[in-house]
């Protein structure tokens, strides 16, 4: 039942379109093609003009006995079920598809600054780097942070997304990143949890290796240097 009222009030967007204000400059499938040439694809979304955005809102009400956001969040819940429920289960990559869904669902009902919205993006840049997508995890994290830096700076959720940034920089051999950003987090929860705790240990350790693994490669480096001195 549910489904039929939906699709009624979808066809009946149309007619409310043409019985708009809009209406005298209203053509449908102009509307079409130039959501198709604009996105490059189907699903898509294009900008409506506020008139048509304000029919097709009232009718979804109308018809469906639901609101657009409602209908939108109680999507999401399910959604964000379902990607933590395969993120436990250790099923990396339907995690990530359903992790991005969550967050384009959010997009449209959500602050991006609000905080469950910013732990979703630090989730999927987690089933990334469990992936070995490291470059593509990057991006994520560091969009996250500013975002993060603007509304809890220095708050155990910003802390903890520059480990998985320094994490991701290690990943993808950035050892001096790497080292740099956990040095920055290990300050940070330090402050707040005092060096004794088990997190600052555990990144003590971490920057230890990679000040190691540095020294390798500089010596790698200048080895590397000298044998090629005096060569043309």
């Amino acid at each position: 039942m549910r489904t039929r009222q939906i699709r009624t009030a979808v066809l009946f967007c149309g007619v409310a379109c043409w019985q708009s204000t809009w209406a005298p400059n209203f053509s449908l499938w102009p509307l079409i093609d130039a959501a198709i040439s604009a996105s490059g694809t189907f699903g898509g979304r294009v900008a409506l003009p506020p008139a048509v955005n304000r029919v097709v809102t009232h009718l979804w009400t109308d018809m469906c006995g639901v609101t657009l956001v409602s209908h939108a969040s109680e999507t999401l819940d399910g959604v964000m079920d379902r990607a933590v429920s395969k993120h436990c289960q250790g099923n990396f990559a339907e995690a990530e598809a359903l992790y991005e869904e969550a967050l384009e669902l959010a997009s449209h009902i959500a602050s991006e600054e609000r905080a469950d919205v910013l732990a979703m993006e630090c989730q999927l840049a987690t089933v990334l780097a469990k992936q070995h997508k490291y470059r593509a995890a990057e991006p994520v994290l560091k969009q996250a942070l500013v975002k993060q830096q603007r509304v809890c700076n220095n708050h155990p959720l910003y802390l903890s997304t520059k480990v998985r940034l320094a994490s991701v920089y290690h990943g993808q051999g950035k050892l001096y990143q790497a080292k740099m950003t956990y040095s920055g987090a290990l300050s940070g929860l330090t402050a707040l949890h005092g060096s004794g705790h088990p997190s600052c240990t555990a990144i003590k350790e971490k920057i230890e290796l990679l000040g190691a693994q540095l020294q390798t490669k500089d010596m790698g480096l200048k080895r590397a240097v000298k044998s090629t001195m005096g060569q043309w």
